[in-house]
């Protein structure tokens, strides 16, 4: 069953949607994060798959983004995280088991899961094409486009000391990374530092989807992304 569901952060109403099996739970749950600024058409996909498994999951659109409310070109890397942090709490105020709790990210997203690794009790963690950097939080979520991006990750002094580094590096549950064979945004060398620091967690893996681009705009190349994240939480959550 889906539920669509509403939240309010910071006086802003951000919208998803809850994916409830059959049965009476408490069940596992996973929670996704779309990448900045998109409308999260593919991760909203992507969350519809976990009936399969029968798992929870929730997904949702940052404020500014999708169905939800704000004005994205005002949005900071705070407003993020707090909205991340609130989507979390309204996971576990659901029927779900708490110590099964999965995480997706994609870009941006893969970021934001990494920040919150301290906060919450995550078992298994699934990052897409994660992004990094070492904005402050009052810095705007807005980089004005692709080349803006890429010429952002040639100075490796913007992302290398990453605090999402850090976080992974101390990470102890179960991480898949998911790398885009093509990926135009964020480049191979800032996805597999993820990978490399990751040394602490219980099972970690690495694959790529090949020819597919950083947004997995062709179906089988989601496809073939939502099989490899079902079976990783199927065999770690």
């Amino acid at each position: 069953m889906e539920k669509k569901i509403e939240f309010i952060v910071d006086n802003t109403i951000l919208r998803g949607s809850l994916f409830i099996p059959q049965g009476n739970g408490p069940f596992p749950a996973v929670i996704l994060f779309h990448g900045n600024g998109g409308r999260g058409a593919s991760t909203f996909e992507a969350a519809s798959k976990f009936f399969e498994i029968g798992a929870m999951s929730f997904v949702f659109n940052f404020r500014g983004c999708g169905v939800s409310d704000g004005d994205y070109s005002i949005q900071t890397h705070q407003d993020a995280l707090n909205d991340a942090s609130a989507a979390f709490d309204f996971l576990l105020s659901q029927n779900i088991d708490k110590e099964r709790i999965g995480v997706v990210g994609g870009s941006f997203g893969g970021y934001l899961s990494c920040m919150l690794l301290p906060k919450f009790n995550i078992k298994s963690l699934v990052l897409r094409s994660p992004s990094a950097c070492r904005h402050g939080p009052k810095d705007k979520l807005d980089m004005g486009g692709l080349q803006h991006e890429v010429d952002y990750f040639k100075n490796k002094g913007n992302w290398i000391n990453s605090q999402s580094y850090v976080n992974i590096s101390s990470f102890k549950g179960s991480v898949l990374i998911v790398k885009a064979e093509n990926d135009e945004n964020v480049p191979a060398h800032v996805v597999d530092l993820y990978f490399d620091k990751a040394t602490n967690s219980k099972d970690r893996e690495r694959k790529t989807i090949k020819n597919s681009d950083h947004r997995m705009s062709e179906q089988k190349w989601r496809d073939e992304f939502f099989d490899m994240m079902l079976g990783w939480f199927s065999k770690t959550l």
